[in-house]
């Protein structure tokens, strides 16, 4: 509760003085029911007028205490006391109903209900239905349920509430009050005659233990105000009251009877008795506290007098200094140039109409304000201080001489002047009068000199860094590229060479991905790209966007989905080419960026009208995020998230920039949605006219390059004697490319994707070379270098050489290298013919020969073909397992080729067919991975999600393609070797 409401009785805090009479009201209150208990049972004299008396005691002070309480409901809003005052009405409702039923009171058998056991139910109904209104204030006093302590004033939401409340109390007692009378026969009979049945002391002793359990709320929900204190004081009164006159006793008129009801009385008093006192103590205070406000009245009105009196002898002193600044002001105004005065606190006394007209404010506006608002920083937070120093110590830096420094105009504008600032003496004042001239012409032929040499070496340090990433980008998958390329010449056209060419095939694209950027930037800058409109079945669109990146994102452990809006008309007018690599570009970038996450492609409906659609086209990926100040920038030229974000995922920079202009060439809206951590959305919006469905053309793949092969095992001719070379590099094709190499070579190798798993690694001391790429994340190839160095100077280890090996050819980077502690540099792409030539310098052991081109190749073992199992079920007669596979592949051919057509046709029960027509015979022949996703399309449906048939035929077609290559290259490899068994 604020500090307002304790000056209210409802809500004025409990002190150490109420517990006291409390607990010695208590105490007393026990100490009679201890004397009075053993003859509870002790019949008296009936007096029926002792009941009317006391149930009227009791209504007139309940109904007084719950008027008391509403009012200071009204002023509080505090609902703990609105339902502590319905309590009250509730206990007079109660209280009026027992008299009504009493018999013998009004009427022999009492004037509403069944005579004594409706005078028994209604007390017990009552005593049992106060507490928990008790119960209720207690919860809500907690929560501290004030709505309004400022307004005191009757608005019609309170009257609202207060009416509400009592209306709902009293339908709970109009309730009772029918249940005791109009229902008694459904209630079980606790009343014999003017006795006590058995079943009272149950109900009774119910009742107790409610009294007892919202006794225990009350005293645990502190802070207890005075109100509180009195409840307690109720609560107790009427434990004795039910366990002497409904428990001890044994019938109406013993001495438990007439015990139980003084206790009623003296408890429906207890919280009137406090409200009463407590008034009279708070208006006491209420007027202490109207006499200090007189007096405090009063001096305010001294104070005001007096300050009126200081006011008019500041008007006079404001005067005398306008006078005198208008004298000043009349010499001045014939300068040409701006004439400042200023005082020793640095304030204008006098400005010229020259400053003024330079500095652009009026004279109101800068006389009798610091000189530093017409200065920008710093020398605005310097004058001051330097003012200061200067009248203390003397010692001029601007005064005498003069020098040029920045002014502020108003309109926030800086602009080059020239100062000259003199001391001065008047009447015993002193004073400094600046001179200023505007340089800004000057200062601008100068600025032009100095921005335009500062653009050209901006423009050199962009031309820089876009060559250092195109150097490395290019290097990178050409040294992949050409690696591949060169192994694949010592060896024979086997599944090893698949393997080989396949990586080389992958770093070819990446290479081609990059100069394609560069290419088409070009033509946008230059104007010449331009957007051909084509029919364009969007489905189709999506699927061949997801088949391209399928391998990819499998590569990447990332799951790829598409989904599409089922309300989208079949074929609209796009150039689906420029489209497609927007949506190229937006998924390569959510697989690089989501290993092991999601990436959707989404198509959806946002607008149609008679000419087409507007739909939107979104990649939604769970990746790395993008900050909210990055994302500003994606979009410009060479943009990335960071400066180590083309180092660590690769990428020039230029893709979406691209992306931009192209949607831009066809009217449509680029946005993107993200937040550090929890992923990406980009989006393209556009609208499309609607078109003709053209014919469907079922994605292929375009190389059998893309066929997926276990990596072969090493060549050359290492022993255990030869020489361990340790290789870093966090790309896995370069990896691979050295490890190949030195092993042909004769060379054990090692391999790491970054610094600290190589400088790990080193620390076994059984490496004779060291070979790292310069740039890895985390710890990278320069820091390697260093720690093994430090190492080696530190506890005198033999120096290992260390081989950079980078695609930066800046002449930079060599004497980077250097300075890291690296022996030579290798420029990306190596071939064996540069390793021969450098490695013998710092090998004592001789390489091994090369194996001419002639030689035998280890056989490679076909991923998604595994013929052991067609062994295992006809044997291994290569006759009889030529012939199989010959009519399986031309029944997988066909079967495409019917699901092709099916698919065309959204027909799904048609594709369910053909898929479970193909899923045995693939199994059979050890295609495991294409009868399973022959499985899933028979249990398919066209819903969205990624075991929709959408999203599986995609990888039916390039399973079924992989298959198909796989056979093709088994049955020219059983060919040839046939051919050689019999030559």
């Amino acid at each position: 509760m604020n500090g307002e409401e304790s000056v209210f009785i409802a809500t004025a805090p409990a002190g150490r003085k109420d517990y006291r009479l409390l607990f010695a009201f208590t105490m007393v209150s026990a100490g009679i029911f201890l004397v009075a208990a053993p003859f509870a049972s002790l019949p008296l004299l009936p007096v029926p007028t002792f009941i009317g008396l006391s149930l009227a005691t009791i209504s007139v002070v309940d109904m007084i205490t719950g008027a008391m309480l509403l009012g200071q409901f009204i002023m509080l809003r505090n609902k703990a006391v609105l339902a502590l005052a319905c309590g009250y009405l509730f206990n007079f409702a109660m209280a009026v109903a027992q008299g009504l039923s009493f018999p013998g009171l009004l009427a022999p058998n009492g004037v509403i209900g069944n005579g004594s056991q409706t005078t028994a139910w209604l007390y017990f109904f009552w005593h049992g239905g106060f507490p928990l209104f008790i119960g209720v204030y207690a919860v809500l006093k907690a929560k501290n349920s004030v709505t309004d302590t400022t307004s005191l004033t009757h608005t019609p939401g309170v009257v609202r509430l207060v009416a509400a409340s009592i209306s709902a109390t009293m339908a709970l007692a109009a309730f009772f009050i029918l249940l005791a009378t109009s229902s008694i026969a459904a209630l079980p009979a606790i009343m014999q005659g003017n006795s006590d049945a058995s079943n009272k002391v149950v109900v009774a002793i119910i009742t107790w233990l409610l009294t007892v359990m919202t006794l225990a709320v009350l005293w645990r929900h502190r802070p207890h105000t005075k109100v509180d204190i009195g409840l307690m004081a109720i609560l107790w009164v009427w434990i004795f009251d039910i366990a002497l006159a409904a428990v001890l006793n044994s019938a109406r008129y013993d001495l438990g009877w007439y015990v139980g009801r003084v206790y009623g009385v003296i408890g429906s008093s207890l919280v009137l008795l406090v409200l009463l006192l407590e008034n009279v103590v708070l208006y006491a205070r209420l007027a202490q506290t109207h006499a200090r406000e007189l007096h405090e009245r009063q001096r305010v009105l001294q104070k005001s007098a007096k300050l009126a009196a200081l006011n008019n002898d500041l008007d006079q002193s404001n005067a005398a200094l306008r006078d005198s600044s208008a004298r000043m002001q009349s010499i001045l105004d014939t300068a040409l140039d701006g004439i400042i005065t200023i005082n020793a606190t640095g304030c204008v006394e006098s400005i010229n109409p020259a400053a003024l007209r330079m500095f652009g404010y009026s004279s109101v506006e800068v006389v009798g304000h610091n000189i530093s608002m017409l200065m920008p920083e710093p020398y605005c937070s310097e004058h001051s201080e330097y003012l200061a120093r200067y009248m203390h110590t003397s010692a001029p830096q601007v005064i005498g001489s003069g020098r040029e420094v920045l002014g502020l105009r108003k309109d926030g504008h800086i602009f080059p002047m020239s100062l000259s600032v003199n001391e001065m003496w008047i009447a015993s004042e002193r004073k400094f009068t600046g001179v200023v001239s505007d340089i800004t012409e000057r200062k601008m032929n100068e600025a032009k000199l100095i921005a335009a040499k500062e653009q050209a070496e901006n423009a050199n340090r962009i031309k820089s860094s876009f060559l250092a990433t195109m150097s490395h980008e290019i290097r990178t998958p050409l040294g992949g590229l050409l690696g591949m390329l060169e192994l694949l010449g010592f060896s024979r056209l086997d599944a090893e060479q698949n393997m080989l060419l396949g990586s080389a095939h992958q770093s070819g694209k990446s290479l081609l991905r990059i100069v394609n950027d560069i290419l088409d930037w070009s033509k946008i800058e230059d104007g010449k790209l331009t957007i051909a409109p084509t029919p364009t079945p969007i489905r189709q669109l999506l699927t061949e966007v997801v088949t391209t990146y399928s391998h990819v994102a499998s590569g990447n452990d990332v799951i790829l989905s598409q989904t599409v809006d089922q309300n989208l008309s079949p074929a609209h007018l796009v150039d689906s080419l420029r489209l497609s690599q927007i949506l190229n570009n937006f998924v390569s970038n959510a697989i690089k960026f989501s290993c092991g996450g999601k990436v959707e492609l989404r198509a959806e409906l946002v607008e149609r009208n008679a000419s087409g659609e507007r739909v939107r086209f979104s990649v939604t990926d769970t990746g790395i995020g993008i900050a909210p100040e990055v994302q500003s920038r994606l979009f410009q030229n060479y943009g990335q998230g960071s400066a180590d974000t083309a180092r660590i995922y690769g990428g020039t920079g230029l893709g979406l920039a691209i992306c931009q202009r192209l949607a831009g060439l066809m009217d449509a809206d680029i946005s993107l949605e993200s937040m550090p951590g929890q992923g990406s959305t980009f989006s393209v919006a556009l609208w499309m006219p609607l078109a003709e469905m053209p014919e469907l053309v079922t994605p292929v793949l375009s190389t059998p390059h893309n066929i997926t092969l276990v990596s072969p095992a090493a060549h050359g001719d290492a022993t255990a004697e030869a020489p361990h070379i340790l290789v870093a590099d966090d790309n896995p094709i370069n990896r691979k490319l050295m490890a190949l190499q030195l092993q042909r070579l004769g060379l054990l190798v090692d391999t790491a994707q970054d610094g600290a798993m190589a400088f790990a690694l080193w620390q076994q001391g059984k490496f004779a070379l060291v070979i790292t790429d310069c740039h890895m994340p985390g710890k990278d190839g320069y820091a390697l270098a260093q720690s093994i160095r430090q190492v080696e100077t530190q506890t005198g280890r033999a120096r290992t050489p260390i081989l950079a090996w980078t695609a930066n050819a800046l002449p930079s980077e060599e004497h980077k290298c250097q300075q890291a502690g690296m022996d030579e540099l290798l420029v990306k792409p190596v071939d064996i013919a540069q390793l021969e030539l450098v490695l013998p310098k710092y090998l004592a052991h001789p390489l091994a020969s090369q194996p001419d081109s002639t030689g035998t190749g280890i056989t490679a073992t076909l991923a998604r073909l595994d013929l052991n199992a067609l062994s295992q079920q006809i044997g291994e007669d290569p006759a009889v397992q030529r012939e199989f596979l010959l009519d399986f592949r031309e029944s997988a051919a066909q079967i495409a080729t019917d699901m092709s057509r099916a698919w065309k046709r959204q027909d799904a029960n048609e594709c369910m067919a053909l898929a479970h027509k193909l899923k045995s015979s693939s199994r059979a022949v050890g295609a495991f991975a294409l009868g399973d996703i022959c499985a899933k399309m028979e249990a398919a449906r066209w819903e969205i999600g990624t075991d929709s048939m959408d999203h599986l035929y995609p990888q039916f077609v390039l399973e079924r393609d992989a298959v198909d290559a796989l056979l093709h290259a088994h049955f020219a490899k059983t060919k040839e070797e046939s051919r050689t068994l019999h030559g």
